[in-house]
């Protein structure tokens, strides 16, 4: 099982906590991987929990239950809140961060090890840049 840490553009929906739609890849013309929704895709789904929110963001703790291609980046781009930094599926960001915001938190293997990994300090600045009072 793995958990994710995320900013999203926007406020999150209270009554989304899981996404289950079919994704497939597919080539651009330049041979460029992508993913898309699409009725032909294979099956995937997410858990999503809000951890922090604003009108422009959401922190958001995520859980993909099945391990697609680019699964997170897609179902958060599909309902509408795209990762922040993320230059392949954002449809459009009016700024242009250094790195992505998502990050692997943890990684549980069937033996019962666990490895965590804390959320890298520019996550807690970025929040505070954008959300001065919280």
């Amino acid at each position: 099982m793995k958990h994710y840490e995320g900013i999203v553009t926007g406020c999150w929906p209270q009554d989304v906590s899981e996404i289950k739609v079919p994704l497939r890849k597919f080539r651009l013309p330049n041979n460029e991987r992508r993913v898309e929704v699409h009725e032909s895709g294979k099956t995937t789904a997410t858990k999503f929990e809000i951890l922090r929110s604003s009108d422009s963001f959401s922190w958001l703790r995520i859980e993909p239950i099945t391990g697609r291609t680019h699964q997170i980046r897609v179902h958060c781009q599909y309902q509408g809140h795209a990762i922040v930094g993320d230059r392949k599926y954002a449809i459009q960001q009016n700024f242009k961060p250094p790195k992505m915001f998502l990050h692997a938190q943890s990684v549980q293997f069937a033996v019962g090890l666990t490895i965590e990994a804390p959320v890298p300090p520019y996550f807690e600045e970025f929040w505070h840049q954008q959300n001065p009072e919280g």
